[in-house]
């Protein structure tokens, strides 16, 4: 093209932007392979990348386990105090041997204790038997009191599961020879005031019981 102010022809300089340079067909091929972060889109469909599959599914496998592991140390947790709640009252019943004369038999929860403890003068099982007062007692700490003999043997409702204590006595004929360890007085002390001083006049036995379902004991009376 010639400038219409010059005299002389004179070709006008070429303004256009330069061409991009063309890359070679490796260094193409090298960008294509390049991955990239955003899933391709193909009509109305998302694709998604074998990569991004596999981390998708550790995610879901992950929280599957983590719910799982939680829920089953909330059921756990909670299984105890449910299972004995459903699990209502049970039974312990059974027989003691070498009964003699009138006898009778407590059952006392050792998780119940009362405000006061009864204390105990009588020197004979009728007399225990007559005094409204133990019953009285006996009934705010869901305790039990039956008469047994040989051929009549105890039986308690008791109402949950746990651990419970069994406390016989029976007129004594003759000297009493059998003393209690210090555990029993400390467990005996838990509902009778001098309770060495009640088991000294009684043929006795104290037994410690883990009921955990309906439960037949015997028992040795000394």
């Amino acid at each position: 093209m010639l400038c219409p102010h010059c005299d002389f022809a004179q070709p006008l300089p070429d303004t256009s932007a330069p061409s991009p340079p063309e890359r070679s067909e490796p260094a193409a091929r090298q960008l294509a392979d390049v991955p990239s972060n955003d899933a391709p889109v193909v009509g109305d469909s998302i694709l998604i990348t074998r990569r991004q599959l596999t981390a998708i599914g550790g995610l879901l496998i992950g929280t599957g386990l983590i719910a799982f592991g939680l829920g089953w140390m909330f059921g756990r947790g909670s299984g105890g105090s449910i299972d004995s709640g459903e699990r209502g009252p049970v039974t312990l019943s059974g027989r003691v041997r070498g009964i003699e004369g009138e006898s009778i038999a407590f059952c006392f929860s050792a998780s119940n204790r009362p405000e006061r403890k009864q204390q105990v003068e009588h020197a004979t099982v009728e007399q225990l038997l007559q005094d409204k007062s133990i019953s009285q007692s006996l009934q705010q700490i869901d305790a039990k009191l039956v008469r047994i003999d040989q051929a009549r043997p105890f039986q308690f409702e008791m109402p949950s599961a746990g651990q419970y204590f069994v406390l016989v006595l029976s007129d004594r004929r003759g000297r009493n020879e059998q003393m209690p360890d210090t555990q029993t007085l400390a467990q005996v002390g838990r509902y009778f005031l001098r309770g060495d001083q009640l088991l000294g006049r009684f043929r006795w036995a104290w037994v410690s019981v883990e009921l955990e379902s309906n439960q037949e004991i015997t028992i040795d009376l000394e």
